[in-house]
């Protein structure tokens, strides 16, 4: 309601750490400590310039080598990219076909490799970059969760942070409604103020009616997660 960007800072360190939250290891989850005191900034990398709702369709890989995995290839519309100080990131292991065959890695945002392809300017304040990932090599103990459950891990996510996407949309509206409120019991018009016509109470009945809806479902998504 109050500030946008306290909400996007709050989203996505929250969306960045999830999976390391609900399914990652003791030394990995270290990482949250970090995360909550603010001293770590972090990331969910999972869209692709051909791949963003359409997850099955990842082409980036992971490929195994010894005690090693290979990421290769590149992530698009990733909000704090850049700037992140981790990332996870999902990527095609190849167990099996589409959504069945991707994984989860936890990157730090200085691995040797991986880079900036493209910073991706928007009017809000909202740092969002394309990254590369140039045989970036990690450990195997940068696997969340089990080979194969990257669908599973970023489903899980976002399952949880839908909810506060739609609280936040609330916060907005009703600032929205508030405002609206003030603008029509302050401006005149024909001598008498903009509340007082039918047209715009109309209106005014209309956003509050919606407000109120939209907040209902929202706690309802809430509720049943």
């Amino acid at each position: 309601r109050d500030d946008g960007l306290a909400d996007f800072a709050f989203a996505m360190q929250g969306l960045g750490t999830g999976a390391l939250s609900l399914f990652g290891t003791p030394e990995q989850q270290e990482w949250l400590s970090r995360t909550r005191a603010g001293k770590a900034i972090s990331a969910f990398a999972l869209s692709e310039p051909r791949s963003g709702s359409d997850v099955a369709n990842t082409e980036m890989t992971a490929t195994r080598d010894g005690d090693s995995f290979v990421l290769t290839g590149e992530k698009t519309w990733i909000s704090n990219g850049g700037i992140a100080d981790l990332y996870v990131v999902f990527a095609r292991t190849g167990e099996a076909p589409g959504a069945k065959g991707l994984s989860a890695f936890l990157v730090p945002g200085d691995a040797k490799g991986l880079g900036i392809a493209e910073r991706l300017e928007v009017i809000a304040p909202h740092p969002l970059a394309r990254l590369s990932f140039e045989r970036v090599r990690l450990p195997a103990t940068a696997l969340i969760g089990r080979p194969g459950d990257g669908f599973r891990i970023a489903m899980s996510v976002l399952d949880v942070f839908r909810s506060t996407v739609g609280a936040a949309a609330l916060g907005f509206a009703r600032r929205a409604l508030d405002e609206s409120i003030k603008r029509v019991a302050e401006r005149k018009l024909f001598g008498a103020p903009m509340a007082e016509l039918q047209m715009v109470q109309g209106h005014i009945a209309d956003m509050a009616l919606d407000v109120d809806a939209a907040a209902l479902l929202v706690y309802r998504a809430a509720w049943t997660k």
